[in-house]
């Protein structure tokens, strides 16, 4: 009997982004099936609703047979023990990334010692890229086209057209 190797990248992706993608492209070719998960949170305030969010990855992510785009509540460790996940994906882009990483890699480890968590190093030509920066240029009238896939920037751009959004975000 062949074991299936599921994997999730999970976060709350607002907005998801290139550099996104690219831990999606570079994960997918590893493993028998990646869930994008993204993380429902009631306490944050996002640009797109969470059903917006799940619409656009499957959207942009269609090109990868063996991706699936998930929403939940929960921890992530929950989540993946509850649905087969053997591996956490996590995207790495700096020394500082990897310190957050490595500790939630080790408070996961405690919680389900049976998930393993794999870190992907961010391209280098896309390690700036982070939806904080993301947010920043929106809300300053910066150009955010080829930092995010081009269905997504336009969302985002017709959204900051239309007023949706105050500049306090």
């Amino acid at each position: 009997m062949n074991k299936t190797h599921l994997a999730l990248f999970s976060g709350s992706f607002d907005p998801f982004t290139n550099a996104h993608l690219n831990i999606v492209e570079r994960a997918s070719s590893l493993f028998d099936k990646l869930y994008v998960g993204i993380g429902i949170n009631p306490n944050k305030k996002s640009l797109l609703s969470i059903e917006e969010r799940v619409n656009l990855i499957h959207e942009v992510c269609t090109k990868f047979s063996n991706v699936e785009v998930i929403s939940y509540s929960g921890l992530t460790v929950d989540w993946a023990q509850a649905h087969g996940v053997t591996t956490l994906i996590r995207g790495i882009r700096s020394i500082k990334d990897y310190e957050f990483e490595r500790d939630l890699y080790l408070m996961n480890k405690h919680l389900a010692p049976s998930i393993d968590t794999l870190f992907i190093p961010s391209s280098e030509n896309l390690s700036f890229i982070s939806s904080s920066f993301i947010k920043e240029l929106l809300f300053s009238g910066g150009s955010i086209r080829g930092l995010l896939p081009d269905t997504i920037a336009q969302i985002l751009e017709e959204k900051q057209k239309s007023g949706l959004w105050e500049s306090d975000n």
